[in-house]
């Protein structure tokens, strides 16, 4: 991903845990983590090393199954944007962020799909993950729906 905009998408159904990551095991950039937090939120972490931003979302029925997209348009200060089921959600928490300010997130590490790290013991997701997608470019809103 690099220096690039992005998208994760991945149907989810679950309570805690981590979901996608591309950060090491002490949670350190460069790289990205999507993660449950507390018993309502969801947040993205984008982390160039010496700077980070991780808003966070309060998504619908994190019980049940939805489709998340995660959507990154760093020109924007506040660009990430998340969808659940093809509706973009409105932050609720970290929302004054600037994004601007990231720079390479570009990591070597492991892509870890329901664990921060495939090479950790823990942090794993508890619930239900599937048809994880990383995309080196921002999905449309109209991709996106018919994801």
């Amino acid at each position: 991903i690099g220096t690039s905009n992005f998208s994760i998408s991945f149907w989810m159904k679950g309570v805690s845990g981590s979901i996608i990551s591309k950060l090491d095991s002490s949670l350190t950039g460069p790289g990205y983590l999507i993660s449950r937090i507390g018993s309502s939120s969801i947040r993205l972490v984008v982390d160039d090393g010496p700077d980070q931003v991780n808003p966070q979302f309060t998504p619908p029925n994190l019980s049940q199954w939805h489709h998340y997209t995660f959507r990154v348009d760093k020109s924007v200060a506040t660009g990430i944007n998340l969808y659940v089921d093809g509706v973009v959600q409105n932050c609720s928490g970290n929302c004054t962020y600037d994004l601007t300010t990231i720079g390479d997130i570009g990591s070597t590490n492991k892509l870890g799909f329901g664990t921060r790290n495939p090479d950790d013991n823990g942090y794993y997701f508890n619930g239900s993950l599937d048809d994880g997608r990383v995309y080196n470019r921002e999905n449309t809103p109209q991709e996106i729906c018919d994801l």
